[in-house]
């Protein structure tokens, strides 16, 4: 059985709108990203645990950073470092 591309389309805005209304960040043990510094990633190119003394709250969700200088990055610019889509795979992808 073959899906229609208008109602795969229609399917996919449907699950975004879904992730965009509820504004939620996928948390794992009361973090995001499972506690490890989303700055990290694009500055040093991999996963760096986060410091729970280095924590910011970003749409309800809380992030840890290894080290101040990336905490301030993201307080300024949390939409360049939050995970797209609030961290959820999206139907027909995988990780």
């Amino acid at each position: 059985m073959t899906i229609p591309r208008p109602l795969l389309g229609a399917l996919i805005v449907a699950q975004l709108a879904t992730v965009a209304v509820a504004g939620e960040i996928n948390e794992k043990s009361g973090v995001a990203i499972s506690g490890y510094d989303p700055v990290a990633y694009f500055v040093q190119s991999k996963p760096v645990e986060g410091k729970a003394d280095l924590a910011v709250t970003y749409r309800d969700a809380r992030f840890l950073f290894a080290s101040e200088e990336n905490r301030k990055a993201f307080e300024a610019n949390p939409g360049k470092y939050a995970p797209q889509y609030g961290g959820f795979l999206l139907p027909g992808t995988f990780s």
